[in-house]
């Protein structure tokens, strides 16, 4: 492993001194900084190069079991104009001179509008997009552009860390660091770019003002860059990724951000400043991420009266809170589809008499169909029904389900944009999403797996899962007839799609599915999963 990681160092640095001898701004790094307002650095422009060759994603891809498609290619270069970015990330401290000043509101794991004190040198969470925009203008600043974040971590010599080529063991606030959250600002000190700026690869990912520009969503998803205090796989650390991004309206405990500012812009004036402090367990947070779990009792499943589609199941043992199913989400058909979280509907709900299972019965009138759902729940297994009937005079084409299953807040089990908890049994076996080819058509948000991954037919082997971070318990997810499964990159919630095909006028499909609570880790759990499924169904 070392070998080739050596290997693919050296490749990049012979990509990086390609780009050195080619870059028309070489020299600019090296030129004199005219006057930088306190707390931030001056980066000079140039010619960045922004993403990595195929050649290098394939190498790396082998040695972290990371797909390949899910990095950045090609390496293209990108112009970007000298600014100042901020030394460090925006500090709890900071944020309180903004909400104290401006009556914005702070996040809510303050508890009130007060920083914590033994939080105010911590990076700032909790904010979305807005937040941090709303911070930056504030202050008299900017968002920074992803290409100016990269230009900023990646520097002319186009390296893969903040420091240099090569990933150094505790050089950065990475999951495996322990602290199970933020870390005050600069106590990594090895995580630093030349020019003094720090945390870019570890402790929290940060909001950049650029948008993805091909995502089809109901909110804007805005590009989230650099490696923070959940990332396993420090590959995902690296300055050229682009894997991480969030709906605007999001907010997280592992994402915050930074400041830019233009050369020619007024003097912002000063912020309370920024102090490094030594690298500690905050217990509010630790306890917020990483919940210790000790209630055991049956399984239970109840309508959720916060959506008018959706149920809730409670798993002691395994979540702190409800986890949350939307069934469906969306029904799509050839020609249009219908998100059904986006309208109301009246709704028949029932409740079986032994208080294990419900059921809905929906009527969409402008659409021309009804369904019904039911989830009845039997041990550690619910058993899933969906009903659909065509109310209309014509054919309605290649109708197709997508149901969402997701914890509600609980971010132990919540946050994993790396998706290597997330888990797809093939024909080749179990495999972290992570490990799964992304495709050509990918949302940022959304990563998909089709009924073609290890050349298997859409009636053989398909189920998606989730595991918790200690591996002990896995939730496991699936349907007949599905033609592709998939998961959002924000947080583990696991879509399977099943196919009713056409469905003529008055005519009624049915489809099954069921979620498996499992205490064992994935490899062993998806595979029981499928056998007991295709069991129930009478294949097995």
């Amino acid at each position: 492993m070392h070998d080739l990681l050596d290997f693919i160092w050296f490749g990049m640095c012979c990509t990086a001194l390609l780009s050195v001898c080619s870059c028309a701004h070489s020299g600019d790094r090296a030129s004199p900084a005219p006057l930088t307002p306190p707390g931030m650095v001056y980066i000079p422009g140039g010619t960045a190069t922004v993403g990595i060759s195929s050649e290098h994603a394939e190498a790396l891809s082998e040695a972290s079991g990371i797909h390949a498609s899910l990095f950045p290619t090609p390496a293209r270069p990108a112009e970007v104009k000298s600014f100042f970015i901020d030394k460090f990330e925006v500090t709890n401290a900071q944020y309180e001179a903004f909400v104290r000043n401006s009556n914005h509101r702070a996040p809510g794991y303050w508890g009130g509008n007060e920083c914590p004190e033994d939080m105010r040198n911590l990076p700032v969470v909790g904010c979305n997009f807005a937040d941090a925009q709303a911070f930056a203008k504030w202050a008299g600043k900017r968002l920074l552009t992803e290409h100016e974040w990269e230009w900023a971590a990646r520097g002319i010599d186009a390296r893969q860390f903040p420091w240099g080529d090569k990933w150094e063991e505790g050089a950065a606030n990475l999951f495996d660091a322990g602290l199970y959250g933020p870390a005050p600002v600069g106590s990594f000190p090895k995580d630093a770019t030349p020019e003094g700026v720090f945390d870019l690869a570890g402790n929290v990912s940060e909001w950049t003002g650029s948008l993805y520009t091909a995502e089809d969503t109901p909110h804007p998803v805005n590009v989230i860059r650099g490696g923070s205090w959940i990332v396993n796989n420090h590959v995902n650390a690296a300055g050229f990724n682009r894997n991480f991004s969030s709906y605007c309206v999001n907010a997280t405990l592992y994402v915050g951000f930074r400041c830019a500012l233009d050369v020619d812009a007024p003097d912002p004036g000063s912020l309370p400043p920024a102090e490094p402090g030594e690298p500690r367990v905050i217990d509010e947070i630790r306890r917020a991420c990483l919940p210790v779990l000790e209630d055991r009792g049956p399984v239970t499943v109840d309508w959720n009266p916060l959506g008018h589609h959706a149920v809730q199941f409670r798993v002691p043992g395994m979540l702190r809170e409800d986890l949350n199913f939307q069934f469906p989400e969306v029904i799509h058909y050839r020609g249009g589809n219908i998100i059904l979280y986006l309208r109301e509907f009246p709704v028949e709900w029932q409740k079986s008499t032994d208080g294990n299972g419900v059921r809905c019965r929906v009527r969409v009138p402008d659409r021309g169909f009804e369904y019904w759902s039911s989830a009845k729940v039997d041990g550690n297994r619910a058993d899933l029904a969906f009903g659909f009937k065509n109310l209309g005079d014509e054919v309605l084409k290649d109708v197709r389900l997508s149901c969402c299953l997701c914890p509600s807040q609980t971010e132990f089990l919540v946050i994993n944009p790396e998706h290597d908890r997330t888990f797809v049994l093939t024909g080749n076996g179990v495999k972290p999403l992570s490990a799964c080819f992304r495709g050509t058509t990918q949302r940022p948000l959304f990563r998909w797996v089709g009924v073609q991954t290890g050349g298997q037919p859409a009636s053989t082997a398909w189920a998606i899962g989730v595991s918790t971070r200690d591996r002990k318990w896995t939730y496991v997810k699936m349907f007949e007839n599905a033609v592709s499964l998939g998961s959002n990159a924000e947080y583990s919630c696991v879509h399977s799609i099943p196919s009713l095909g056409d469905v003529g006028p008055n005519e009624e499909r049915e489809v099954r599915g069921a979620i498996f609570f499992l205490e064992m880790p994935p490899e062993n759990a998806l595979p029981y999963a499928w056998q007991e499924f295709r069991r129930l169904l009478g294949k097995g």
